[in-house]
């Protein structure tokens, strides 16, 4: 039997969606590691449910390029392959760079305190060791470039498309890489909004995306075995 990390359950969440986010969490923070063998039964008897769900989430997750089926051999947790996370850093870094564009001219002092808290809590988080809280601050501080500007679906999209990119930071936070470099790059980030000033707003954040190159590099000398 698979031991999956259960996420929770609201009531307004339907099975197949409920399975499809289970699996999904659990392969982006590797307690199903790349490569891992899966099956309709496994995962409905790990989730109490019928394998009807399970089928139509294994199928959306195989779209998403999360699960990979071979023929005569099973379904598996995909490899982490450095085509997608090349299109992952291009598509993050081409929509976050105009999304932070366009922050310096509509973010209000509201937007900037938002900003400026989460922060915070990323170097508490840091200082207390707290991993997991940091990985959590750091999507919710790239994730309001775009709410704030009310662009919900551009970040859903940018997720859908980011399942390596994430195993690999994943990797990256709980191995303590580049924690407090992570950090003072967000700072600088936000001190580009808050001066207005969107030519260095563009830049910097297109370098800070692009750093994953530099962790995947290290995470891969670490751990070959999650690669394609």
């Amino acid at each position: 039997m698979i031991n999956l990390k259960l996420s929770e359950k609201t009531g307004a969440t339907n099975v197949k969606d409920y399975a499809y986010r289970t699996v999904r969490e659990n392969v982006l923070d590797l307690n199903l590691l790349p490569g891992t063998l899966i099956s309709e039964n496994s995962l409905a008897e790990a989730l109490s449910m019928s394998r009807t769900p399970i089928r139509e989430a294994i199928s959306r997750l195989v779209n998403e390029e999360v699960l990979e089926v071979y023929p005569q051999r099973g379904t598996y947790v995909s490899m982490i392959d450095m085509k997608r996370v090349n299109e992952a850093v291009f598509a993050r870094s081409n929509l976050e760079s105009e999304a932070v564009k366009l922050a310096c001219e509509s973010f209000t002092e509201e937007d900037i305190y938002i900003l400026e808290s989460n922060i915070n809590r990323q170097e508490f988080a840091n200082v207390n060791n707290q991993l997991l809280e940091i990985m959590k601050l750091d999507d919710e501080l790239h994730e309001y470039f775009f709410l704030g500007n009310h662009m919900q679906h551009l970040w859903q999209l940018l997720q859908n498309i980011s399942t390596d990119y994430y195993r690999i930071r994943y990797i990256k936070v709980t191995s303590g890489l580049r924690l407090e470099e992570t950090i003072d790059e967000h700072k600088r980030i936000l001190g580009t909004i808050k001066n207005r000033d969107a030519e260095n707003a563009c830049a910097t954040i297109k370098k800070h995306i692009n750093m994953l190159y530099k962790d995947a590099a290290v995470v891969r000398k670490e751990h070959p075995e999650y690669f394609k």
